[in-house]
């Protein structure tokens, strides 16, 4: 916190919580003379408030400072802009955004930013247009904006999160892990396997190193339709060399990677490292290895092995997809007394299979 903030009007702030009560007026009446005078502690709790995001204070107190006609510069905008984008109201930062050109104010880089940042969970056309509208404010683009916009395509089109991606160095943006890491992510949302292996391979020669992010959303685009299972090991490794650690959505795309090539004995042992890892593995990562292993034509015995096992080793209740597979190997290999085993559990259990 800045030296010029007060400390104990934030401090009285702060306890209102992010939904405050009329409390706050009476607080912020015994700042005005103060601030009239010397506005840098508005600017400090302004500032201090963005960091928490209290964007319900941070507005209070700059409508009270506009009201008592005190000096109201682009620092206290942005600040309550920024209060907004962590609270993920994006409304209100477009709408505050449109309000700095009645107050006379122009809004500045962190303005932008922070406003394309808000947009990103809720209006990603927005997002684009003002990443779009800088250049023509002679605002120069920043790390913050570009990756803002690339993140707000992730659930809409990778190919214009590509663009933005691809169009950074022209701009004299620097592309960062978190950049690849997003555009990565829209790719694998779109199925854009390829891609993803393309920016894997850009990555690499712009010297930027992976992240967690990236990690994983490469690992599942490689699982999705690209049959790139050695690829997924070879980033699950370099998960593990970062120092992160793999979730079971990691562990699960790695096992899927295997199953669209047939790789059950690769699924296996991606499973067997997950309870190394302390990683329970759930039905899904068991459905997988037997797909794997029905998929490969491989004996019925090793199918029903790996059932067996999903059970008895990982006490896990099979799904209806893992009881079906199961039932059709025991079929195809003319195992009756089997098929009707699985048969019986299945009345069993019935009801939970749906689950």
């Amino acid at each position: 916190m800045p030296r010029e903030a007060d400390p104990e009007n934030l401090t009285k702030l702060l306890r209102m919580g992010p939904h405050p009560t009329d409390e706050v007026l009476h607080v912020l009446d015994s700042c005005m003379d103060t601030w009239r005078c010397n506005p840098k502690p508005a600017t400090a709790l302004l500032s201090a408030l963005a960091r928490r995001g209290y964007w319900n204070i941070a507005g209070q107190v700059l409508w009270k400072m506009i009201e008592e006609s005190l000096e109201v510069n682009v620092f206290h905008c942005s600040a309550v802009i920024s209060a907004c984008e962590k609270s993920g109201h994006w409304r209100l930062s477009l709408a505050l955004l449109v309000q700095m050109s009645d107050l006379e104010i122009l809004p500045n880089q962190i303005s932008y930013s922070a406003a394309a940042t808000a947009c990103t969970k809720g209006n990603w056309p927005a997002a684009l247009l003002l990443l779009h509208s800088m250049p023509g404010r002679r605002l120069l683009l920043d790390q913050v904006s570009c990756n803002a916009a690339i993140d707000a395509c992730r659930g809409a089109d990778w190919e214009l999160a590509m663009h933005v991606l691809l169009d950074m160095p022209r701009h004299r943006v620097a592309q960062d892990s978190v950049s690849f890491g997003s555009a990565i992510s829209a790719c694998e949302r779109g199925n854009a396997w390829e891609m993803v292996l393309q920016l894997l391979a850009l990555m690499m020669r712009v010297q930027v190193k992976l992240n967690d992010i990236s990690c994983s959303a490469a690992i599942s685009a490689c699982g999705q339709k690209g049959h790139q299972w050695k690829m997924a090991l070879v980033l699950l490794e370099e998960m593990v060399a970062l120092g992160k650690e793999p979730d079971s959505y990691v562990w699960n795309a790695v096992v899927a990677a295997c199953e669209t090539s047939s790789e059950w004995i690769m699924a296996l042992a991606v499973v067997e490292a997950m309870v190394d890892c302390a990683i329970r593995p759930d039905v899904a990562a068991c459905t997988s290895c037997i797909n794997a292993c029905h998929a490969e034509h491989s004996s019925w015995r090793q199918v029903v092995a790996l059932f067996d096992l999903m059970m008895t080793r990982f006490g896990i209740l099979p799904n209806i997809i893992t009881y079906s597979t199961t039932i059709a190997a025991a079929t195809h290999g003319h195992q009756r007394a089997s098929v009707l085993r699985l048969l019986a559990d299945v009345n069993d259990i019935a009801w939970t299979l749906v689950c």
